[in-house]
Formats: C-alpha cells, structure tokens, sequence
C-alpha cells in the first residue's frame, strides 16, 4: 500500500479507516481513555455492539474525561442540543452538565450555576459598551478623565463600532439563520464587548462569533440571549488562543503558505506544481484558511461540524492545514482540467460549496493518520520525503512574496468571466430572438430574456460572494455584467418586436413591425455617458466584436431598458 501515490492512498484510507481508530494521536500515545471511549461508543470487536456515540458522548461530558470528550468529539456531535455543552467544555469553560446521580450537589450543578453566573457577567459588560450615538458623542468631544479610562476608549470607538456593524452584516451571507436582524446585532455585541473588554479587534471576529453562536443557539433564535452569552466567553477564550494567528502578521502569513504548500507538494505533487506555475502557490493558504476556515466558503451548518473536530483535536488547528488539502485532492480532476488562471481560481474558490463535508472530514482524517502515525521519522514514513523534495517543496522568499500578491492580485481576472458571461447572454439572446420571431410567441421570448437577466445576476452575486477583499472592484464589474445582461434582454425583445410577423390573437390586428435601417449610411444613437468603468467595459466590447448599448447590429437597434416590462 505504501507503493500507491499519496492522493491515492488518501482515497483508500478515507474509505476504509474504522471510527475506532483515533488518528489524531501518534499510535502510540493514544490516552486510555480515549481507547475506552472509542471502544464504549463503537464496540470493541464486531460481536460487541457499542451503546453509540452520542450516548457515549454525554457520558464521558458527565465524567468530566477530557481525553474521552476529545476523542469522541473529532468524529463529530451528532445532536445539536448537545453541542454547546460540548464546545464549553472543550474550550476549558463549565459545560453545564449534570452528571446522573448528583441530586443538584454535585459538580453538574456547580456547573449550571458558574454558567448562570456568567451570562449575567456577560450582560453586565455588554451594558458598559458604548452605543453608537455616545461613541460618536465621545469621539467629538474629546473626552476623557483621570478617573475612567472607559470615557478614553470611548473616545475612538465609533469607527470601531462601525466596522464591527458593517463586518456583522455581510457574514454568511444567505444564510436562513443570519438572516435574522437580532442575530446580526448579537454578532455585533459580542465583538464589540471583546473588543472593549480587551482593547483589539481582529479581522474575522465576526465570522468566528457567528459560528460560536449559531453552535451555542443549536441553529434556533428561541433562546438568543443566553446563546450570546455563551458564545461570548467562548469566543473569549478562544481569541486567547488563536488572535496571534489572525492578526495580519507577514510572518505568520509566509510559514502559513510555505507550511501549506509543502504539504500539498508531499501529497499531490502536479497539483502543487500547477498552483506555482500559474502563480497561485500562496492562493490555498490566503483564501481558504484565513479565520479559522469561517472565510473559506463552506455553509455554515458544513463549517459548524467541522469545528467540532478542530476543536477536538489536541493540536487545535492544525488539522484544517489537512482539511484544505483534503478539499483541493477531491476536486483535483476539475483543478487540473482548468484552462485558464481564472478557471483554476474560481474552482479553488467555489470547492467549499461542492463537495459532501462528511466526504471531505473522511479524506481529512486519512492525511491525518499519514501525518501524525507515518510522519518524518516513523518507521513507516509516508508520504516518502527526501531531503531534495523538501527543499523542492518549498518556496524561497522572493517566490513567496511574489505568490502573496499573486493570490490577491491573480482573482481580479475572475472578473472577466463576469462580462463574458453578459456577452455571451447578448449573443445568445440575439440569435433565440431572430430563430423565434417568426412564431408569435411574446411570452417565451419575454422568458428566455427574463431567464438570461437572472442567470447572469446570480453569477454576478456569486462572484461578489466569493471576492470580498475586492468588493469594490466585484460591484464595478457585476453592475457591468448586469449590465450587459439587461442588453441582451433588450436586444431578445426588440428583435422579436422588429422581425414578428402575424396577427395578434386578442386585436385581430397585424404585428408586423418594420425593422430599422441598417444600410451602411445609416449612423447609430450617440452612446449614453457613463461612468468610466463602463465606457471600459464597452471599448473592450467593441473591440472584441460585440454589439455594445446605443450601437447597430443585425438590424436592431440596442438600447438600454426605459421602464419595466408592463404587459
């Protein structure tokens, strides 16, 4: 087995590594504990049935047995009402759990009432928080005094507060659960009281507090207060741990990618060697990873499971290096179909949303079992690394600052597939007007243009979605696709106006339109003025070939919509 390819021993273990086999510990450091718990859970032999793992589970949340929770928790939690207890545990907080037999004398009741007692704490704190208008208040006035240096902070916390709303706003985005106004302003409360209690605010804080509360509040607002509050002290401890990693340190950054890179090297050399050839080498690492994996693009309920094994896990986050590894090899065929950088970049980007995540923990854990049981220096080592592919796998620092910038700079091109696609709805559009302007059908021609305004829409949202850091650029260019797309729709409209003959089924009356003139002396409408992106967009256009607003073509003169379709 160690003579296949790495991506294809992935594939095979993935398929085959039993549940009872706790891979995130070297073989031979597996804790008692955790053998009893896997043992207890999934049986410890196929003639002994185990009492299952969510049983297990609550029992070793009762026991108080960290090595059993962990060992139980990286494979998951499959009852939601039993995650928050156990992402409280995991994260060193009183889990709430009252073990059986207590009689409310016990630890577990001890328990509920240090959690009661911390979610009065947490809206004590809240309310010191400044609002918006005292913030704005403070911050124009200056103020400050000897006595509270609360009035001090205050004092530059509107703009602060204002990048926590707007952050808030625009996290997963679709979403049914963000959807609601209440959860969005809980999101808020809860960076901003962080960030008062502690004095920074990172990047990212937004996403990872809104997976804290949707685990907290078991996907559900009936219980959003103290949901919140639980997810505060938990985001607390949790910014304890990870904040060095989410502060925009170069450092960080370059071990990020160089770590990510040779990993990827070591188990799928050719798609690792496709990334730096287009220049994308640093792309997997700055995309996908930042925060915690919670801007990667996975579903917030796919993101929340997955959280369940990082924060299982002895090494914490280490594992999601595996993780998006994992991901590139289950898409590899459709990596290494891409024509283009921007094809390349977009399959990288939209993975997230592709595959099955209970597919992608199975091939996460297989390069876990290779990492941490047949790692460099293992009897077994594998995948095989020589002390060349090592030094191959890595990127010097001028490449790697190059493959920094790149990673942001390359996903700009994406943009062009926006306006493709508008070109292409006007071509397509112009041509399914003339097939059926002869058959007197007004209602599919005004379909097939509605059809095309609302697919190119969607792939313009899409790729605002999945662009955020160069949100700017992606409203520029999806106003521009849309725009292109109300063209084709027009166009669609227009010719079957200008070429329909027959007689109208209500009137009686003859259709029968005449089309414009388009001999050569005929001169077109002067172009409408536009913002200087859109004169761009239509330069580019007229260059290509393509008909553009205000010009003649096939005997149909484009224009922009006036007023919506009324009849």
């Amino acid at each position: 087995k160690y003579s296949l390819a790495p991506s294809s021993a992935v594939q095979w273990l993935s398929g085959t590594l039993d549940d009872r086999v706790a891979v995130q510990w070297p073989r031979e450091a597996v804790p008692a504990a955790a053998r009893e718990a896997l043992d207890r859970a999934f049986g410890d032999s196929e003639a002994v049935a185990g009492i299952g793992h969510t049983e297990a589970l609550r029992a070793a949340l009762e026991a108080r047995d960290s090595d059993a929770i962990r060992a139980l928790a990286f494979r998951g939690c499959q009852d939601q009402a039993l995650r928050p207890k156990l992402w409280r545990a995991l994260l060193g907080l009183p889990a709430g759990v009252e073990a059986a037999g207590d009689g409310g004398k016990g630890k577990g009741s001890q328990d509920e009432e240090e959690v009661a007692q911390r979610r009065v704490a947490y809206r004590e704190l809240k309310s010191r928080v400044p609002g918006a208008e005292a913030a704005k208040a403070m911050e124009g006035a200056g103020e400050k005094t000897a006595d509270n240096g609360d009035d001090e902070k205050a004092s530059t916390f509107a703009s602060l507060r204002t990048e926590a709303e707007t952050e808030a706003k625009a996290v997963w985005r679709g979403e049914a659960f963000m959807e609601h106004p209440e959860v969005s302003a809980a999101v808020t409360s809860i960076v901003l009281t962080h960030a008062w209690r502690c004095s920074q605010y990172l990047r990212g804080s937004c996403e990872i507090a809104a997976v804290l509360l949707f685990a907290m509040a078991c996907g559900d607002i009936a219980a959003l207060a103290d949901a919140e509050a639980d997810a505060f002290w938990c985001f607390s401890h949790l910014m304890t741990e990870v904040q060095d990693d989410l502060a925009a340190d170069a450092g960080n950054l370059e071990r990020k990618v160089q770590r990510m890179h040779s990993l990827l090297r070591a188990y799928d050399h050719p798609l690792a060697d496709l990334f730096e050839e287009h220049g994308l080498a640093a792309m997997p690492a700055v995309r996908l990873a930042p925060a915690l994996l919670t801007r990667a693009g996975f579903r917030l309920a796919d993101c929340v499971r997955i959280w369940d094994t990082l924060l299982a896990d002895p090494r914490r986050f280490e594992f999601s290096d595996y993780l998006i590894v994992a991901l590139l090899m289950l898409v590899r065929g459709e990596l290494l179909e891409g024509e283009n950088i921007s094809g390349l970049a977009e399959t990288l980007l939209s993975s997230p949303q592709q595959v099955d995540v209970k597919e992608l923990l199975r091939s996460a854990y297989a390069v876990c079992a290779f990492e941490r049981r047949c790692g460099p220096g293992t009897k077994t080592s594998f995948p095989p690394r020589s002390r060349s592919d090592a030094t191959e796998g890595g990127l010097d620092r001028r490449n790697l600052d190059a493959a920094v910038s790149v990673a942001g700079s390359r996903l700009s091109s994406i943009w062009g597939k926006v306006v493709a696609v508008g070109t292409e709805a006007w071509t397509v559009g112009r041509s399914a007007a003339f097939d059926k302007a002869g058959l007197g059908d007004d209602a599919n021609i005004k379909d097939l243009a509605g059809s095309l305004l609302t697919s190119a829409g969607g792939l313009a949202t899409q790729y605002v979605e999945r662009a955020r850091p160069h949100v700017e650029k992606a409203v520029a260019s999806a106003t521009s696709a849309a725009g292109s797309a109300a063209t084709a729709a027009t166009a669609a409209f227009e010719a079957y106006q200008a070429g329909a003959t027959g007689t109208d089924a209500a009137t009686g009356e003859s259709t029968e339109k005449e089309a414009p003139s388009t001999t050569a002396g005929a001169s077109a409408p002067a172009p409408p003025s536009a913002a200087a992106a859109e004169d761009e967009e239509e330069e580019r256009a007229a260059s290509a070939g393509v008909p553009t607003r205000g010009s003649s073509a096939g005997g149909v003169q484009v224009a922009p919509f006036e007023q919506e379709w009324s009849s």
